[in-house]
């Protein structure tokens, strides 16, 4: 049996990064110490009703925009990972904490981590120390990815990174969607140089209609308890702590025009998402990547000089 896949998040909205495509970034948005007392409370209520509840299900923790720096945070994390009915927690963060230290403490088979790479937000020192901690997680057996916002500004560092990337370490990237044709031509073939599924990603998808596995294979679970089907549909399935795991029998007709991310464009039948990261998902790791990147090392794909530039130089 499948787990249910759980998209949580709370209503914390926090970042201690700047970056400028980010709604919630440090510079622009401040949090009361209060706020994270509260959203500390929320989340140990609900990991304590989750505990109380035998189905099998998978976390896929997508924060505004930064929890795992918060040490209550990774607390609870630690507490979900315990659970026999958790298959797996995957967790959507720019890796600013120390994971070296977290990882023996936990089963490490069962965390997934989305990792993303913001160059602005990196210095020279920084990056050493992201690199000794996406091979450690390598050596550690956690399952992870690297992601990339693809902005202009931030394409020769994706071209840098991927060259640096042992080849079985996927990099994804994040396309920018705020600007329509935002990317030329050669950006575009740039970018398929480096993620080769890049054009899912990059796209308003016209959703309406269409069969939809957000509400039956996996569910939005908020800090109040409230289930919904997806981030983007805001009718209540039910809620945690009165009901249990409340879900439709069955993928229902997507009720939103168009579909523009990633946690939401996996769960659309027609995009076949399933298919191409099955039971890495979530963590957004494709079944066929090796193979995948050993056909792009063949191209000769060499980065270019301002590109390791990128990598050498701090901000």
């Amino acid at each position: 049996m499948r787990p249910l896949l759980v998209l949580l998040r709370t209503r914390l909205e926090w970042c201690n990064y700047t970056c400028h495509y980010c709604p919630w970034n440090a510079n622009e948005v401040r949090v009361e110490a209060e706020a994270f007392r509260e959203d500390a409370r929320r989340l140990d209520r609900l990991v304590e009703r989750i505990a109380e509840l035998p189905r099998p299900v998978e976390f896929f923790i997508t924060p505004k925009a930064e929890y795992m720096v918060l040490p209550y945070w990774r607390e609870a994390v630690t507490r979900l990972l315990a659970l026999p009915q958790v298959r797996r927690v995957t967790i959507q963060t720019h890796l600013g904490w120390d994971v070296e230290a977290y990882v023996p403490l936990i089963d490490a088979n069962k965390l997934a981590l989305w990792t993303t790479y913001h160059p602005t937000e990196t210095s020279a020192a920084d990056l050493e120390t992201l690199r000794r901690r996406w091979l450690f997680l390598r050596d550690a057996g956690v399952r992870f990815t690297v992601g990339i916002v693809g902005t202009h500004e931030n394409l020769p560092a994706m071209e840098a990174m991927r060259a640096w990337l042992p080849g079985d370490i996927y990099l994804w990237v994040n396309a920018y969607k705020r600007e329509p044709d935002y990317y030329t031509p050669g950006q575009l073939e740039q970018i398929r140089a480096v993620d080769p599924h890049f054009d899912r990603n990059n796209q308003h998808y016209p959703s309406l209609g269409q069969p939809c596995t957000a509400g039956s294979h996996a569910v939005y679970l908020d800090d109040e308890g409230d289930l919904r089907r997806c981030f983007f549909v805001g009718t209540v399935l039910g809620n945690l702590f009165r009901d249990g795991w409340v879900t439709h029998s069955a993928p229902m007709a997507c009720p939103v025009a168009t579909c523009h991310c990633y946690v939401g464009h996996m769960h659309i039948v027609e995009l076949g998402f399933r298919d191409l990261y099955g039971e890495n998902l979530a963590v957004r790791h494709p079944r066929d990547w090796p193979r995948r990147r050993e056909e792009v090392e063949q191209k000769g794909i060499e980065p270019s000089t301002s590109a390791l530039r990128t990598l050498r130089s701090p901000n």
